[in-house]
């Protein structure tokens, strides 16, 4: 098992209550799945766990009857994906296995990329410089030029300016805090585009868009730990090609969520309204 520099993931509390096929499961059943999850997250391929149907008992903390209870469960529900290969039993966690899918291909990308640029910079280059005594600057090629890639100052101008823009900051009279609105509004761009937002097309265009939601955080509509996981959530899907447009699928994301917070906060207004109503 690896992953000793991350000892800790993130648990979406709301989430794992609302899972309708997982709370429908047994009780065993979730105690079981609570467990191989944590597991999951020490294995090398994070999301995914392997045993034997022997060693399911012992690594699981369960009993043989409790096992083939939750692979029934876990086959009629399909709370998560499970299998038998080669008489073991393997089991994933759809969400972990995509993000760690994920990130092992940025860092295998970033690889390359490296390896590019050491394999440019151990090449000799033939060019006017010898002409000059050896002493002249080289340019480096223009997809190496620093203003090609866009920097944490030119993200923070792009979303000053349109801040800074009459109309853009929401209510007259109640301008909000720019600095927190600002790093919010980079922090949902760079989960849902990468940190190259500033040069794709349609992150420019979505910015109306994300200033609203990050309103909505604002007062309190949303949550925004649960619109950065989200907005993670479609990166991936986009990363796979299951996704061509970003926008309109986070669109659809945020309305729901914040559909159930004020239907939720209406239920817990009646709720409050009928407990007053009998003292």
């Amino acid at each position: 098992m690896g992953n000793e520099k991350a000892p800790a993931f993130q648990l979406y509390v709301r989430d794992v209550l609302t899972d309708s096929a997982l709370q429908r499961a047994r009780a065993a059943t979730r105690g079981i799945w609570f467990n191989a999850v944590c597991l999951m997250w020490l294995e090398d391929e994070r999301g995914k766990l392997v045993v034997t149907p022997d060693e399911f008992p012992r690594v699981l903390n369960c009993t043989a009857e409790e096992r083939d209870a939750f692979i029934a469960d876990c086959n009629t529900l399909a709370f998560a994906d499970i299998a038998e290969r080669d008489g073991a039993i393997v089991m994933v966690n759809r969400r972990m296995h995509r993000e760690h899918k994920s990130s092992r291909g940025n860092a295998l990308r970033q690889q390359r990329y490296r390896q590019r640029r050491k394999n440019a910079d151990d090449t000799p280059v033939e060019s006017e410089a010898a002409g000059c005594g050896g002493d002249a600057d080289v340019t480096p090629p223009s997809s190496y030029s620093p203003s090609s890639a866009p920097s944490s100052s030119s993200a923070k101008s792009l979303v000053k300016g349109f801040l800074e823009t009459p109309g853009n900051h929401g209510k007259a009279g109640s301008p909000p805090d720019f600095d927190k609105v600002s790093h919010n509004a980079q922090l949902i761009m760079e989960k849902l585009y990468g940190r190259s937002w500033p040069h794709d097309s349609e992150a420019r265009r979505f910015m109306p868009f994300i200033f609203k939601v990050t309103g909505m955080i604002r007062e309190g509509r949303l949550v925004l730990d649960r619109v950065l996981a989200a907005a993670s959530e479609v990166k991936l899907d986009h990363n796979e090609g299951k996704v061509n447009h970003r926008s309109a699928v986070f669109t659809t994301i945020v309305r729901s969520m914040s559909a159930t917070a004020k239907a939720e906060a209406e239920g817990h207004n009646a709720f409050g309204q009928a407990v007053a109503a009998t003292m």
